[in-house]
């Protein structure tokens, strides 16, 4: 049995095709993630309102609620916290040192490198190990 089934991921992006991509890229790490979709910041609130989530990963600029107020809204939750991805492709977040400075994510990612680099970001965030071979 996969101790990782259970794991729940948030994903927040007003954009559809990110959504679905990131959605495609943790499904082909075979951890057997739950992943929920949130179209904005108000959507996500009330989704994590209700249920636990041990990842979010979230847009910065979205209608609504964009992703440095749900951030810091998720930091108001009592305890546990989820972990918390930021990925943005805006130009105008060239440096990811100040957003994380002003809404302390547990991490940033560009969505340029997303493909590469989000597989071992959430393994590592969620504390995951190698999964193991099926035969």
């Amino acid at each position: 049995m996969n101790k990782n089934i259970e794991k729940k991921i948030l994903i927040i992006d007003d954009s559809k095709p990110t959504r679905m991509l990131i959605k495609q890229i943790l499904a082909k790490t075979n951890y057997g993630f739950v992943i929920i979709e949130a179209i904005d910041g108000l959507d996500a609130l009330k989704k994590i309102q209700k249920n636990t989530f041990h990842l979010i990963i979230t847009d910065v600029y979205m209608p609504d609620m964009d992703g440095i107020e749900l951030v810091q809204e998720i930091k108001k939750l009592s305890a546990p916290k989820p972990k918390v991805i930021v990925m943005s492709s805006n130009p105008k977040i060239k440096n990811a040192f100040t957003l994380t400075k002003l809404i302390e994510p547990d991490d940033f990612i560009d969505k340029i490198f997303i493909r590469e680099l989000l597989p071992d970001l959430v393994k590592k965030k969620l504390h995951i190990g190698t999964p193991v071979r099926q035969l």
